[in-house]
């Protein structure tokens, strides 16, 4: 249990699954995914105090066609998606592509290093970037 975060039904029915059967759609096309997700913030509790329930939950995609060396083929133009979706009730009709973020904003509201594995100038590229599919406006980190 110690992977497990509680997801509000709206959340996990509505834009989470969305975007979940997106991810698969972009593997069935030849693509693999290295996939970064977790939570942040409190709404409440549950099970007397002892389970969080996140604020936010929040994912991070990284696409690249299937192939060898993985890492080597990563480059500044590589496809990333990021997303921070709140964990509320009420959403559960919203796009998962309203949620769209950049990397940089996911790390800064979180205090990971992603992609610390590339170089600087790769992982400056990627962070700071907005995937194109995004339809949202703002920092839905915050």
């Amino acid at each position: 249990m110690t992977n497990i975060l509680p997801q509000r039904p709206d959340n996990n029915r509505g834009p989470w699954v969305k975007l979940e059967n997106f991810e698969r759609s972009l593997a069935v096309a030849g693509n693999e995914l290295y996939i970064y997700a977790g939570a942040f913030g409190e709404n409440d509790t549950i099970a007397g105090g002892k389970v969080n329930v996140p604020k936010t939950f929040w994912k991070v995609l990284v696409v690249i066609r299937r192939g060898n060396n993985d890492l080597s083929r990563i480059n500044a133009e590589t496809r990333t998606i990021a997303v921070c979706m709140p964990n509320r009730q009420g959403i559960r009709n919203r796009d998962w592509r309203t949620f769209v973020t950049s990397i940089r904003n996911i790390e800064s509201a979180t205090g990971y290093d992603l992609l610390s594995e590339l170089s600087t100038g790769i992982q400056n590229a990627l962070e700071t970037k907005t995937d194109s599919e995004g339809t949202g406006t703002g920092n839905p980190c915050d």
